[in-house]
């Protein structure tokens, strides 16, 4: 890890933690600009100006000092804003009588010293699946959110404030341990309703430091995933109350227990007193070089490794498989035999839509990863079993 990182691990570390850590006063102007750029790479910026604050590193006027201000100025207004939201989406459910389970960040948050520490692009929550348009209707009535796409798993909707709402009636997702989707399908057999509330759910522990897992996984092998995954995952170690042989038990099941291990050491290597060992400082590097959420060039190959290689990779790009027609097609699965006739009527629409420069960008991509890059990926990947 070079010096840019320590000290970015060591703020977070620091404001988050609990940790004694003192930033050296002569840091550079450079190098505070380096910080920026990472931390906020990583959607850190605001913990790390935060400490930078406090310390007194950050200057009245200076460029780079304002940066880091100006990102703990958006937390809030983006923790604010999303919180109102929830909270108003909540009670109209509430008030419909529907039940509903709140996901992902919305629950991590309250382990953090401060709610507007843990930042979220939307909203996730949980409705069952019989009474999803239901919701949608409530929140559509009642909130004036519009429905945009629907997806796999969720459904996406936008308030008038420009807020994003996954509304999902699955967790089940394409996880790279397929015994984790048996486990997921199950998620209301281990909810329980929440405190001063009537239809507001949560699941138990166990269940969701593994739904925190399975989608660190799925982020970890489509791309990377970044920081704030490991630092909810430490949280959720230290504060959040679950049975941790219960837990390991679904990770087993699920086939997620090596990838589970081997985070939680990285998060005690960067938030507690652990020492590396050669596979942590793997995934360190892959998670560092690469962002929030990955890279490009990391997607492509593990498309690669899992597709078969380049060659067969291009053509599920070209010709999509029966299952993603169906998602863009559902009259398909009663009329199988349009199937080619929709593959055509698909380039036609990527044509109209002016989406042709990124399809071929994808075939691009493809082309340009380097047969070592795909192994270095395959060889952490293999190395964490989220591929056989």
């Amino acid at each position: 890890m070079n010096k840019i990182a320590e000290i970015m691990i060591g703020t977070i570390r620091a404001q988050v933690c609990g940790s004694e850590y003192k930033i050296d006063k002569d840091i550079t102007q450079e190098e505070l600009k380096q910080l920026y750029i990472l931390s906020k790479s990583q959607d850190m910026a605001h913990i790390v100006g935060a400490e930078l604050e406090k310390q007194g590193i950050l200057k009245s006027g200076d460029e780079v000092s304002e940066k880091f201000r100006k990102q703990q100025m958006i937390a809030i207004f983006r923790y604010e804003r999303i919180n109102y939201e929830l909270e108003e989406i909540c009670r109209v459910l509430e008030e419909a009588q529907i039940p509903h389970m709140p996901l992902k960040g919305s629950v991590i948050r309250k382990y953090y010293p401060e709610p507007w520490m843990r930042t979220s692009a939307d909203i996730d929550l949980l409705v069952q699946p019989e009474r999803l348009e239901d919701a949608k209707a409530v929140i559509s009535s009642e909130l004036k959110y519009e429905c945009g796409e629907k997806h796999e798993h969720d459904v996406s909707m936008f308030s008038e404030s420009g807020v994003h709402l996954e509304l999902h009636f699955s967790t089940v997702e394409e996880y790279c341990a397929v015994n984790a989707i048996d486990i997921m399908q199950n998620i209301w057999d281990y909810a329980f309703v929440r405190n001063g509330s009537k239809y507001c759910y949560d699941i138990a522990g166990e269940l969701f430091y593994f739904y925190h897992v399975a989608h660190m996984s799925k982020h970890f092998e489509y791309g990377g995933c970044g920081l704030r995954f490991f630092l909810d995952m430490w949280l959720l170690r230290r504060y959040s109350s679950f049975d941790e042989e219960k837990a390991d038990e679904l990770l087993k099941k699920g086939g997620l227990k090596v990838f589970a291990d081997a985070c939680a050491h990285l998060c005690e290597v960067w938030f507690g007193e652990a020492e590396h060992s050669e596979q942590t400082k793997e995934i360190e590097q892959y998670v560092l070089d690469n962002g929030i959420y990955g890279s490009k060039e990391n997607n492509v190959a593990w498309q690669q490794i899992t597709k078969g290689g380049k060659n067969k990779y291009a053509l599920r790009l070209i010709f999509l498989s029966y299952e993603n027609m169906l998602q863009k097609y559902p009259s398909l699965e009663r009329h199988k035999w349009l199937f080619p006739f929709y593959q055509i009527r698909r380039w036609g629409s990527v044509i109209r839509n002016g989406r042709t420069k990124k399809s071929i960008g994808m075939l691009k991509q493809n082309s340009d990863v380097a047969q070592s890059r795909r192994g270095e990926v395959e060889k952490l990947l293999r190395g964490l079993a989220l591929i056989k």
